[in-house]
């Protein structure tokens, strides 16, 4: 799990505490035996949970909790990656605020990478 506390964030303190509550070993593994997530947190990896091999879906989680050991970013940062993910990440607002159909964003998103790359 990955949070970002802005810089002008009011309650920077309160933030945190909220953010390593989510992250802490206890919360990680509670919120994994509720939903269907692997846990990012290593001390909640070697909960037995995650090292249950009784049936088809424990073994399948035991596998890919294994497999969080393994994980290399394959993507390569490219230069101006800030103003991409920016571009992106407004577009898909964009779409998702229904300011603009789907093929005119995705469009417009395309020209935009396109001429500055």
């Amino acid at each position: 799990m990955n949070f970002v506390i802005p810089k002008r964030a009011k309650m920077k303190k309160e933030a945190l505490e909220f953010c390593l509550y989510l992250t802490n070993a206890q919360n990680q593994l509670e919120l994994a035996k509720m939903t269907n997530i692997i846990s990012t947190n290593s001390d909640a990896l070697n909960d037995k949970f995650y090292n249950d091999n009784s049936d088809l879906i424990s073994k399948a989680r035991s596998i890919s909790a294994k497999q969080l050991n393994h994980i290399y970013p394959q993507m390569k940062q490219r230069r101006g990656q800030k103003e991409i993910n920016n571009a992106v990440n407004s577009a898909v607002q964009t779409i998702l605020l229904d300011k603009n159909s789907t093929e005119n964003t995705l469009d417009k998103l395309t020209k935009d990478l396109e001429n500055n790359l």
